[in-house]
């Protein structure tokens, strides 16, 4: 017991450490040491926990072009932990972590023009910025991507051979919804579409991991 609290005491000590540190190079314009500050901060590690502090560093951390805070500060929107929940607002921090290139962002701006939240509802735009993400490897999007064209959604008909295509490579990648729905090839069949096109939501939603 007393060796494990040694340990635990020691870990402490060097959290607290790192935290000084990245605290030291955020004042000194080390953009990402902003973020882990506030990171740190969020989760109580090597300090107190503290998300109205935490909230101010991914705040300076964004405002300075740091795609993962401004990624935060999207989801905290969202969620309501930045204040009242407002999805506009979420938006627009998603779109701007998306356009400096992180697919995570890529995919939940897919996911608000999906549902809507946040902007008005535009399929074709959801499968814009679901491609992008899927292009770079996260399967949740070519899960997502793959149902707008089973179910055909904002086309004139679905396109079963684009869907098939998205979710081979969704299984590929890991996703076991993918595996699931593969091994009924009459789900990419005519008629399929039918069973699922009043669904609100997608098949997988918001991300909130970087």
């Amino acid at each position: 017991a007393g060796r494990a609290g040694g340990r635990n005491a020691g870990g402490v000590e060097l959290a607290s450490e790192a935290f000084s540190l990245y605290v030291k190079a955020a004042k000194g314009g080390v953009i990402p040491a902003l973020n882990n500050v506030a990171n740190m901060l969020a989760q109580g590690v090597g300090c107190d926990k503290d998300e109205a502090k935490a909230l101010k560093w991914y705040g300076a951390a964004a405002e300075m072009g740091d795609p993962l805070a401004m990624f935060t500060l999207a989801t905290w929107s969202n969620q309501g932990r930045a204040g009242p929940e407002d999805w506009e607002v979420g938006f627009r921090w998603h779109e701007e972590s998306a356009r400096l290139g992180l697919p995570r962002a890529m995919f939940n701006m897919g996911y608000h023009y999906l549902t809507g939240k946040g902007v008005e509802k535009n399929f074709g735009k959801a499968a814009e910025w679901f491609k992008l993400a899927a292009e770079r490897g996260m399967p949740e999007a070519c899960v997502n991507l793959g149902e707008i064209y089973r179910l055909g959604l904002g086309l004139p008909s679905p396109r079963f051979s684009e869907a098939l295509k998205w979710h081979e490579r969704a299984q590929a990648l890991g996703s076991t919804f993918a595996a699931e729905i593969l091994q009924d090839r009459r789900n990419f069949q005519p008629g399929a579409e039918d069973k699922a096109r009043d669904a609100q939501e997608p098949a997988v939603g918001m991300s909130v991991d970087k």
